[in-house]
């Protein structure tokens, strides 16, 4: 069944990815490696309990399978997401400014705490749809939140996370070359690209048209080929990306697991744990 592979798969790359940094971190005695290995231990948790509710979904009478549902989901999302806040913190404890974490963190930070608690307590509608790509019908549900405000908060909430995570990685690739430059492309290439593909996602959030989001996310992927080609060290922007995107990708997979496709989503983590162990130990300064 290819949900349950997809979700085999990723539960056991963020394990085997955790246990390596792990492990690496207690050799070298880098501390803050401990952080990234308890987040991407934290996420496997809650794709395991996906998997979880996949199967308890099979079953009948089914008013008392979504109750089942409905419990897992509030623990596995809630730990989940609270594993989202750690990696984050992990950006922001080993790369980030100390100034930039002070003015950025508190707000970056509790809002996915907000999440992390709201999805655990908070009310959901239950969405029920069929898994595409299985032979046969596989049930299983979405629980976006009732509130359509939340539902803004937790959009914007894990891109902002993912965009402050892209942005902290270029700053610090690029800084050794050109503070200004640092500033401007680690700016303006995660704001533009993340939050241009946010508006895209999750139309009518804020009076801007669809166009306006599309012309944000092509000018600030120009942007990010730019800064490539301008990097005089290609290698460390190189891993710089890399890393940046493996980590944001462990973080809006939720979004479109939330608002478009669980299974096509949770092959984000996989991709996202598997580029994350590849550049964990980077020297980008």
């Amino acid at each position: 069944m290819f949900t349950l592979a997809v979700i085999a798969f990723d539960v056991i790359v963020l394990v085997w990815a955790g246990l390596k940094i792990l492990k690496r971190s207690k050799e070298v005695a880098y501390s803050v490696g401990m952080y990234l290995a308890l987040g991407l231990f934290m996420s496997a948790f809650g794709i395991f309990m996906y998997g979880v509710r996949s199967v308890v979904l099979q079953f009948e009478p089914r008013e008392t399978m979504l109750v089942i549902d409905s419990i897992i989901y509030n623990i596995g999302t809630c730990v989940h997401f609270l594993g989202c806040v750690i990696l984050v913190w992990f950006v922001y404890k080993g790369f980030a400014p100390k100034l930039f974490t002070k003015i950025t963190a508190p707000v970056v930070l509790g809002l996915l705490t907000l999440n992390g608690i709201g999805t655990g307590f908070f009310p959901h509608i239950v969405r029920e749809h069929y898994a595409p790509l299985e032979p046969f019908k596989f049930f299983m549900t979405s629980r976006p939140y009732e509130w359509g405000w939340m539902n803004s908060v937790l959009m914007y909430g894990f891109f902002l996370g993912s965009a402050v995570i892209f942005g902290i990685f270029l700053y610090k690739a690029l800084s050794a070359e050109s503070r200004k430059k640092a500033l401007w492309l680690g700016i303006l290439v995660p704001v533009l690209t993340h939050f241009g593909i946010a508006g895209i996602s999750k139309p009518g959030a804020l009076p801007i048209s669809n166009e306006v989001y599309l012309g944000m996310t092509l000018v600030g992927l120009v942007l990010l080929i730019l800064t490539v080609l301008i990097s005089r060290n290609k290698r460390v922007i190189g891993k710089a990306i890399m890393y940046g995107f493996g980590i944001s990708l462990l973080l809006v997979s939720a979004i479109a697991c939330i608002f478009v496709s669980p299974v096509f989503a949770r092959i984000g983590y996989g991709i996202g744990a598997l580029l994350t162990y590849k550049a964990f130990g980077m020297k980008s300064e």
